[in-house]
């Protein structure tokens, strides 16, 4: 930034420097400073693309969108090629849902600018969407062999290829994830030990250490039944697993994770480390490898579990019920709308009862009060605090019907006959078509087959579930 004020110092008109001022500012945090200094500075260039550009990005950084919008469509009549312009103007376009136009103009920047990491990362986001799977996992090789280093193109190449089903060069790709905005927690760098190679480790303990949420957690660990009979394993995991995990994993030693690390972790003992996550490239390096192996593994309090279904009783099929996570992805939202469920919570004979973490007593109650649905809530089930306890509640349950959020995962890992309402294009776990879950058997998908319209596939689960209930089959997923 001093660079550009001397430089302006002795060439005030400078639009390089101006220009170059402008983007410091604003990635420096000073949006403001830097919508005032570029709008005097296109006040006396007026005819300066790369000014106005400078300007439109100021002002998104601002938050004021639309002002942006604005600024990027007179950058593209001083000119019409600018690639950067129509790569952002892109991305308001796909925000907005209107990803074929978000496509065409991706396309012109890329036509404008062929080697244009950047743009094709987009294009190959959006066509992903659009379910153009080979075309997009095309783009992001593309970006790839553009920029060796790009992190977006790593990281989306890795997500469509599980996601497609090629687990190989997925997993692979999956350990880019560390270098992701969400994932450089530099958590990796906190272990001493080696990381694992996938081979035995005849004279030592492998160190695994569990990552991302908690459905992360519950599926990764689905690996260590089968794991453990070939190494000794000692697992680090979130503290509300540890009960849960103590019972179900009898060979297994558990450290509930804390800061700073504990000093058991830095051990002798311990003679490499891995990521719950890249276990997968040794143990489920293809769908062969899913067969006869994995599922459910967890083992509920069954003292909690019989207080639980006690007070369910027995007249009516006992449904759980989430439609909501913290986890929200733009590119596919997985939350539904409580009252867009209405058409399964509308299927009689069966009581519903909510598995939803968080204060959601106030949709409820408006519900019960517009619609007359009915949903329990017990009050002794904290399903944050608790893990032990959420995982008994499920346990007590007929069916479950989730979105994809850690409810889907604790019930494929009880066994519990579970119903997961997918977004398309789904997360990698889901892969791209069927019924069936490569990780729980007890799982069935219902799926979108638009983006964001949940209407087709809820109504298909609603039908599902009056059949289920005329049938009188409890515990079974089947639709």
């Amino acid at each position: 930034m001093a660079l550009y004020r001397a430089v302006l110092a002795r060439a005030p008109d400078s639009i390089e420097a101006l220009s170059g001022l402008g983007d410091s500012l604003r990635d420096m945090g000073s949006a403001e400073e830097a919508v005032t200094l570029l709008d005097a500075a296109v006040a006396r260039h007026p005819g300066s693309a790369a000014l106005h550009y400078s300007l439109g990005r100021a002002h998104q950084r601002a938050k004021r969108l639309g002002k942006a919008i604005d600024i990027y469509k007179i950058v593209l009549k001083l000119d019409p090629h600018h690639a950067d312009a129509l790569n952002s103007l892109g991305l308001f376009f796909s925000a907005r849902d209107d990803l074929k136009s978000g496509i065409a103009l991706f396309r012109k920047a890329l036509a404008a600018r062929p080697e244009f990491p950047d743009a094709l990362v987009n294009l190959g986001l959006n066509l992903k969407l659009m379910g153009q799977y080979t075309p997009a996992l095309l783009a992001f090789r593309q970006a790839m062999r553009l920029a060796p280093d790009d992190v977006r193109a790593h990281w989306a190449a890795s997500q469509l290829q599980l996601l497609m089903g090629q687990f190989e060069e997925g997993w692979r790709g999956y350990e880019w994830r560390w270098r992701t905005r969400e994932e450089s927690s530099g958590r990796p760098g906190l272990y001493r030990q080696p990381p694992w190679d996938g081979k035995p480790l005849p004279d030592g303990k492998l160190l695994i250490w569990s990552e991302q949420g908690v459905g992360d957690e519950v599926m990764f660990t689905s690996l260590l039944p089968e794991l453990s009979t070939k190494v000794s394993c000692l697992l680090e995991c979130d503290p509300r697993l540890v009960p849960l995990f103590a019972r179900s994993l009898p060979g297994v030693e558990l450290v509930a994770r804390a800061h700073p690390l504990p000093t058991r972790l830095s051990a002798p003992d311990i003679r490499a480390q891995s990521a719950a996550g890249s276990l997968g490239r040794w143990l489920r390096p293809d769908r062969a490898s899913f067969a006869g192996r994995g599922g459910a593994y967890l083992k509920p309090d069954q003292g909690k579990r019989d207080r639980c279904r006690g007070g369910y009783g027995n007249e009516k099929l006992n449904v759980g019920i989430a439609w909501h996570t913290t986890k929200v992805e733009l590119t596919a939202p997985r939350p539904i709308a409580l009252e867009a469920l209405l058409p399964i919570l509308r299927v009689p004979g069966a009581r519903f009862v909510s598995l939803q973490y968080g204060d959601h007593r106030e949709a409820i109650a408006k519900l019960a009060g517009e619609a007359g649905i009915e949903i329990h809530q017990d009050p002794e089930i904290d399903q944050i605090k608790s893990l032990d306890d959420f995982a008994a509640q499920i346990a007590a349950l007929d069916l479950v019907i989730t979105i994809d959020n850690s409810t889907a995962h604790m019930a494929g890992a009880l066994g519990v006959p579970a119903w997961v309402l997918l977004p398309h294009p789904p997360e990698w776990r889901w892969l791209l078509e069927g019924s069936d879950c490569l990780w729980w058997p007890s799982l069935r998908l219902f799926r979108q087959k638009a983006w964001k319209d949940w209407s087709g596939v809820v109504q298909e689960a609603a039908e599902a579930l009056a059949r289920h209930v005329a049938a009188g089959r409890p515990r079974t997923a089947s639709p």
